[in-house]
């Protein structure tokens, strides 16, 4: 209700009808954000301080705005990324947890997304072996915190939970596979453990980091 649009020479009032509309909404935007302020999140855009500064290097590729929510300390530690399919062999699965123990055993933190397969395989060997987590989920929080482990891993400061969308979006393909690019960005150097050969947004990221 404070903002105040002028009237500016040689831009077309189309422009000014938009800018118009979106204004109107700031009332509305401020709501939603105090809203997830209150459910323990805080809201970090590139000009923050806490900002991670490895998501600068994916140039116009970067996320405009991270909800966090967890223990913020994880940013600054090394960081190991951590991706693979979800249908995964019962061997693979052996693979993945152990894989998740020495990322822990290194005293690294670990960036993964959440889910099925490979990510739930490794991120169980990571927490079991009293490591950190950088969680970037495509699946909404609320649902994802469901999970007894990511609650104790909450409480023990293990956890960091980052969404480059609002925490509460549904799943969709476009959102993970975007997701999937800030995973690998977070870390200094990932491990694919297993991945369809030239498809899917594990081997995508991958070819594309």
């Amino acid at each position: 209700e404070s903002l105040v649009l002028r009237e500016t020479p040689g831009v077309e009032e189309q422009l000014l009808d938009r800018a118009r509309v979106l204004l109107s909404r700031a009332k509305r935007v401020y709501g939603c954000m105090q809203a997830y302020e209150e459910q323990g999140y805080c809201i970090l855009t590139p000009e923050d301080d806490r900002w991670p500064e490895r998501l600068l290097g994916m140039g116009g590729d970067m996320p405009r705005f991270l909800f966090a929510k967890g223990n913020m300390e994880i940013l600054e530690a090394q960081a190991a990324a951590l991706a693979g399919s979800r249908s995964i062999q019962r061997e693979t699965m052996r693979i993945a947890y152990r894989c998740g123990r020495m990322i822990a055993e290194e005293r690294l933190a670990m960036v993964c997304g959440g889910a099925q397969g490979v990510d739930a395989a490794a991120q169980k060997g990571l927490l079991d072996a009293g490591g950190r987590l950088i969680l970037v989920p495509a699946l909404p929080v609320s649902q994802l915190l469901r999970s007894g482990e990511y609650e104790r891993a909450m409480q023990q400061g293990k956890l960091l939970i980052l969404c480059d969308t609002l925490p509460d979006e549904p799943f969709s393909a476009p959102k993970a596979l975007s997701r999937n690019h800030t995973i690998y960005a977070l870390g200094e150097a990932a491990v694919v453990v297993a991945a369809r050969v030239g498809v899917g947004g594990s081997w995508q990221g991958a070819m594309d980091c």
